[in-house]
């Protein structure tokens, strides 16, 4: 068992707004680069890590007994909530670019999707080529809420699905708990939305994409 490796396929970062600032372009500067809740997700800071960099994540790993981590957006898992597609598709190449940033402390062990924004397919499928052949991402993610947009069924995305396969990686999808989210539209404490948006989400996801519109 000594050679037993330990691969984390979905861990997380906590994006660092001044990290991913100076890699956005200075038009899409704000106060709040994604949106924003409320829910109390850590019991006050009393469940949890929370690492503030690469430094910290690896010290994680070694605690948990974790050899590699695939790293998968917290806050950018709401990027689909945007309403400016342009500055959603910014949003994600700084953020994409900030990731490759933090992996290179340990590259061996820090391992990302590119974080991908679905409300411009077309800049999405260009991301991800970028995000794959000029930083060294897995593959891409997109969130499996989409207000006011066709599901992942819809011929729509297209452009992204092409992209992934012409590049041979794949697309991932993976939730993240809101206050419009399946879970949040029905229930007020977060840890009873999160363990309803886990599978609820997930499974519409995988019916949109198997049972196309």
């Amino acid at each position: 068992m000594a050679n037993y490796k330990v691969l984390d396929a979905d861990g997380h970062v906590r994006e660092s707004v001044p990290g991913m600032r100076e890699f956005l372009e200075p038009r899409w500067h704000r106060r709040n680069l994604f949106p924003n809740d409320e829910w109390d997700r850590d019991l006050h800071g009393k469940l949890g890590q929370k690492p503030e960099g690469p430094e910290d994540q690896l010290a994680a790993m070694d605690e948990d007994g974790i050899d590699v981590m695939v790293l998968y957006p917290t806050a950018g898992l709401h990027v689909s909530a945007l309403h400016e597609k342009d500055y959603a598709t910014g949003i994600t190449r700084a953020y994409n670019d900030w990731l490759f940033h933090f992996c290179k402390e340990d590259s061996s062990r820090l391992k990302f999707v590119a974080l991908l924004a679905p409300q411009d397919p077309a800049a999405a499928a260009e991301e991800l080529t970028r995000a794959v052949k000029e930083r060294g991402a897995l593959a891409g993610v997109l969130p499996t809420y989409l207000p006011q947009m066709p599901d992942f069924g819809d011929g729509f995305y297209d452009p992204i699905y092409a992209a992934a396969q012409q590049l041979g990686v794949g697309i991932g999808f993976h939730t993240g708990t809101s206050a419009d989210s399946l879970g949040g539209q029905r229930f007020r404490k977060f840890l009873s939305a999160h363990t309803i948006d886990h599978p609820a989400e997930q499974m519409m996801a995988l019916i949109a994409t198997i049972i196309p519109t």
